[in-house]
């Protein structure tokens, strides 16, 4: 299913300030982290060698995008600490999502 484009501005959407923006990154984030938690559970299950593959992958694609940003400091002279916390947090998400800290994903809500 895919959701319309929205318009902004006259018979369309209103234009949205930086806190809406802000909702808008919060909200984005958590429905992608519940929807890869969910579907890391299922996987999981199923076949754990395969997830295993597939999340070693999604790490390391994750670790070199993280060090590719640092390295060319493509936003600017905070790369390194942007990296740092985009990194962390995403870190959560991955153990929470691949079973490696706490209750499996599935219990986490």
């Amino acid at each position: 299913m895919r959701l319309p484009k929205p318009r902004y501005g006259e018979g369309g959407l209103a234009e949205m300030t930086p806190i809406d923006e802000s909702a808008v990154d919060r909200l984005a984030f958590h429905l992608l982290k519940d929807a890869y938690c969910d579907l890391a559970a299922v996987l999981r299950g199923a076949k754990p060698d395969a997830a295993d593959a597939l999340f070693f992958g999604v790490d390391k694609r994750i670790a070199d995008s993280l060090i590719r940003l640092h390295e060319s400091g493509a936003e600017g002279p905070a790369s390194k600490e942007i990296a740092v916390a985009v990194g962390m947090k995403i870190q959560e998400v991955l153990d929470q999502a691949h079973g490696r800290a706490g209750p499996p994903a599935s219990e986490k809500r």
